[in-house]
């Protein structure tokens, strides 16, 4: 039970058109009391602030969806689950903030966001903090843990330690085990993920990423190559394809280590693929991906996240453990 003086706040409304935020409302209230006083007090005014509260468009960091043409204050508009994925990484006050600040609010400003579609204030279901999950206060998304809140240090967003954990370190285990084939497996997979997470599940993911991110000729194959081996190692842990056994492409074969100076890794039987330099390629190609995403150059990190949480990690719920394993 936190209670406090008199002080500001605040009933924030997020007016909702064809699953697109529109603008935001809000109306202030001076209350001294409890946080549960302070709630009540928001929850009770939820209908009537709705039709009162001042009214604005949303701020210069939200990228309009139009059609092209000069934006405009008015013309900003955010889509409901971008604001939802800001959400769940504890960011959605960056898109409350800027309007709040004209209110010259208290530094941790108590607010209860409410989401207003058609006319109408959502408040439905059942929670002890407001009617529905999209209408509590912010601090409440604060400190929801979010799978990817623990790469947010300081503000920034560290992409790097994300892909490294999800996908690198379980490599790494396996390299160090002096394994070949089990890593190779996972590393050509790999890129078949990195591929949907940048482009989408549009085309031949593995190839394009392969092509705009992965230095090839350093390993010596060709993206073709490559992804014949993908089909054979993975579906049927084999080399050979039916492009291979076609001899219409060469067949790469795995190995760890180095080849004598000057000794060609091409062989009667294929091509050697240095499985060591293929994991440190593929580790240079998300820095080449990664640059990218966040210079804005093809991608954005709201699709980023939303891709991302349909895939299955270590390190969020999709992944879970039942009795003591083996």
């Amino acid at each position: 039970m936190n209670e406090s003086g008199a002080e500001r706040i605040f009933n924030v409304f997020l007016d909702v058109a064809d699953e697109l935020i529109v603008s935001i409302g809000v109306q202030a209230h001076v209350c001294a009391g409890t946080d549960e006083e302070k709630r009540s007090l928001l929850q009770s005014a939820v209908n009537s602030d709705a039709r009162s509260a001042i009214r604005f468009p949303l701020p210069e960091n939200v990228n309009p969806i139009g059609d092209g043409q000069p934006a405009s204050p008015n013309s900003r508009r955010l889509k409901w689950t971008s604001y939802l994925q800001l959400q769940e990484i504890g960011r959605m006050m960056d898109l409350i903030d800027p309007v709040l600040s004209v209110f010259s609010p208290p530094a941790q400003p108590f607010i209860v966001v409410t989401p207003v579609v058609n006319g109408q204030p959502k408040v439905d279901g059942v929670s002890e903090i407001v009617t529905s999950e999209l209408a509590q206060p912010s601090y409440e998304f604060r400190v929801r843990l979010h799978f990817l809140q623990r790469y947010i240090i300081d503000g920034s967003f560290h992409f790097n330690r994300l892909i490294n954990d999800d996908f690198f370190e379980p490599i790494k285990l396996l390299l160090n085990s002096r394994y070949i084939v089990p890593p190779a497996k996972l590393l050509l997979s790999a890129i078949d993920t990195f591929g949907f997470l940048a482009f989408g599940d549009e085309g031949n993911v593995f190839k394009r990423y392969s092509k705009d991110y992965i230095d090839v000729t350093s390993l010596k194959v060709t993206v073709e190559e490559l992804w014949e081996l993908r089909n054979a190692l993975i579906h049927m842990t084999t080399y050979d394809s039916r492009r291979v056994r076609s001899n219409d492409v060469r067949r790469l074969l795995l190995m760890r280590g180095q080849f004598p100076k000057g000794v060609s890794n091409e062989t009667f039987d294929g091509v050697y693929l240095n499985v060591d330099s293929l994991y440190l390629e593929i580790a240079r190609s998300t820095e080449r991906w990664g640059n990218d995403l966040f210079e804005g150059k093809r991608f954005d990190i709201e699709t980023l996240v939303s891709r991302y949480e349909t895939i299955i990690s270590e390190n969020h719920a999709w992944s879970v453990w039942y009795g003591t394993g083996i």
